[in-house]
Order: C-alpha cells, then sequence, then structure tokens
C-alpha cells in the first residue's frame, strides 16, 4: 500500500489490517523513522492494531522502483499479490510540473511494480476533480461511466495530474493488468469519533469564512462523505469478483451542497452572513493578512470550484449510483450534530473561535 501516512490513506490501511498482512511504502530519513511515523499515525486514526501484519519499507515512489534496492523491490514484487495505491501530493496552490512527481511519476512507478514478476491487482484512488470543469464542456452530471478528459480537469495542477495518474493506469489495464479505480470526492471527518484533516478543503473554507465574517452563498455540490464511509466502501469494492476494469466513485449517493454546509456552521451558532461568491472574495482579499483567507486565496483555482464566482466554475453534478449499488453499506447521517462536533474539534485545535 502506498500513502497510509494519509488522512484516508490511514484509515483505508487500518481496515486492511483487520484482516491482511500490509506493507506499506512509507518516506523517512531513517528506516527506523518511517516505521515509527506510519505506526503512530495509526494508532492515533483507529486505536491499537496487530501490529505484526504491518511491514514498512522506507522508499520514494517518484524514484526508480519507487526508492527501494533492486533486492527488497523484487522480493516485494514477488510476494504481493494486491496493491493499493493511496499515495499523492494534494497541494491546490502548486503548478502542476511540480505535482507530476508525486501524481504521475509516482504513479508510472507503482505500475510498473504491479507488473514486475507477478501481475497484481491494482486499486488506485484518484479523484472527482478530475471532472471539475466537465460543465464547461457541456457535461452537467458525472457518472462511474463518464469518460475524463484532460480539459475536464480544468485550471489547476492538483486535478490535471490526477487525470494524468489514471491516464497510467489506464494505459496499463489497456495491456491487460486488472486496475480498479476510486474516485473519492471531499473527505469529511469521521462520522463517528469526528477526526478531521487540518488540510481538507472544506475545514480550510469553513475557517475562511469564520476568519471573514461572511459565507459564500455558492450553488455548487460537491461529492463526498466522511473518512471511514470512504474507506469503507473502497475496502468492500476492492473484494467483490470481477472489479478490475470497472470504476468506482466511493462517495455518498448524492453531492453534497455547500450551502447546506454553511446553513450547517450558522445552526451552531457562527454568525455567518451569506454573500455572492464575488462579494466573498473581496472579503478574503481585505483579509488575506490571516491565515485561512490567506491559504483560500493561495488555492483559489481549486476553491472557486467550490465558491463558484463567475458561471464557468459550476461543477458538474457528480453521481455515485453504480458504486451505492455494488457497495451498499448504510450511509452517516450529516445532521447538526456531526457538523457541531466536527466544529467543536476545528474551535478545539484553535483554528476557530468557540461558541
Amino acid at each position: 500500500m502506498t500513502g497510509a501516512t494519509g488522512f484516508l490513506g490511514g484509515h483505508l490501511c487500518a481496515l486492511l489490517l483487520r484482516s491482511e498482512q500490509v506493507c506499506c511504502v512509507v518516506r523517512g530519513r531513517t528506516d527506523q523513522g518511517a516505521d515509527e511515523r506510519l505506526r503512530a499515525h495509526l494508532t492515533r486514526l483507529g486505536g491499537p492494531f496487530d501490529q505484526e501484519r504491518l511491514t514498512v519499507v522506507r522508499g520514494d515512489l517518484s524514484r526508480p522502483r519507487m526508492g527501494l534496492s533492486a533486492a527488497v523491490h523484487t522480493r516485494l514484487a514477488e510476494r504481493v499479490e494486491t496493491v493499493y495505491h493511496c499515495a499523492a501530493t494534494v497541494n491546490l496552490a502548486a503548478p502542476r510540473e511540480s505535482l507530476l512527481p508525486g501524481n504521475v511519476t509516482a504513479t508510472r512507478e507503482v505500475v510498473r511494480f504491479a507488473r514486475h514478476r507477478r501481475v497484481k491487482a491494482l486499486h488506485h484512488v484518484s479523484s472527482v476533480a478530475v471532472f471539475a470543469a466537465a460543465r464547461e464542456l457541456g457535461c452537467a452530471e458525472v457518472d462511474e461511466t463518464t469518460e475524463p478528459v484532460l480539459a475536464m480537469s480544468g485550471r489547476f495542477g492538483y486535478s490535471q495530474t490526477k487525470f494524468l495518474g489514471e491516464e497510467q493506469v489506464r494505459l496499463a489495464a489497456a495491456e491487460g493488468l486488472p486496475v480498479t479505480v476510486y474516485r473519492p470526492g471531499a473527505i469529511l471527518g469521521h462520522s463517528r469519533d469526528w477526526e478531521f484533516s487540518d488540510t481538507d478543503l472544506w475545514t480550510r473554507l469553513v475557517r475562511a469564512a469564520v476568519e471573514v465574517g461572511a459565507a459564500p452563498d455558492s450553488p455548487a455540490t460537491m461529492p463526498g462523505a466522511p473518512v471511514d464511509h470512504t474507506a469503507a466502501m473502497i475496502v468492500h469494492l476492492s473484494r467483490l469478483p470481477g472489479v478490475a476494469g470497472r470504476v468506482f466513485h466511493p462517495n455518498l449517493l448524492e453531492p453534497i451542497p455547500v450551502g447546506f454546509v454553511f446553513d450547517q456552521v450558522r445552526a451552531a451558532g457562527y454568525d455567518l452572513p451569506a454573500v455572492d461568491p464575488v462579494t466573498w472574495k473581496q472579503e478574503l482579499l481585505r483579509h488575506a493578512h490571516l491565515p485561512a483567507a490567506g491559504l483560500v486565496l493561495a488555492c483559489w483555482a481549486g476553491i472557486a470550484y467550490m465558491v463558484v464566482p463567475e458561471p464557468r466554475y459550476l461543477p458538474p453534478h457528480s453521481r455515485a449510483r453504480l458504486t451505492t449499488s455494488a457497495a451498499p453499506l448504510p450511509e452517516p447521517v450529516l445532521d447538526r450534530a456531526y457538523f457541531t462536533r466536527m466544529l467543536e474539534g476545528v474551535a478545539a485545535r484553535g483554528f476557530i473561535p468557540k461558541v
């Protein structure tokens, strides 16, 4: 597995460790440092786990052989049966060129590993961001059967490199590698313990709104799900027979209206008058010296598809019907209690004031 030190990847790894022997490729200055970092991360996310099931090897996915020695690379290639590629460089402010190593070169190396010595099933975690600008091309709704093209990925490097990463696995699939692609949307906080990622888009957007004292009146809807639900769907789907060659959107059945999220923030006690998206960006510029507002402005190329300052930024309606029918897991309820606890967690970390 790759990407286990991330938020989604950590939850995915924790689920797999309940029944599987898992080997994770992790960056680090030393072997011990990489091992300790991942084990601490998994313990933080899910509590105790069977330490004997986990093997950690230090590597760098953007380097030849994933940064492994030839001997280690070959030994793993002979033993591993299934590959989960969840690693990615997620940075909405970065240009395409700086994201190519983490999102495209790394995927190419993972594909090479999946082919080496023995053919392995590859489960590739992409993103619905590959469809960010699909509406501009006349595609108002997307689902698992929609074929992405580069122009659909919009004007920011992250979505473009996720498309190019998908292209690597599509080429491999055409040549016979058993590949399954997963396109999660927004990764929300855990549905039961409310653990969240400091770097997710929703948290940044809410923090910025609270900082400037207003929320954008956005017409956008965003596909997504709590992190535990997304991870559970991926594990469930990956174990079904006949999934090679398929694409899944491990999100809630219906996308989440951006306006609904801000309604829940208001219901929790935050005074956030709704303003039009253009005015909201002006407020961000006035408050650009503040941390969250400045960060959202730096990531504006991607955030614009959530805020919609111009009609061209309205994202398509993203469906997950085929995925939810294949993985009919109970959907967590995103109600007032869920968002209240989430906001309490954000406030506890000092990102927004308590109410």
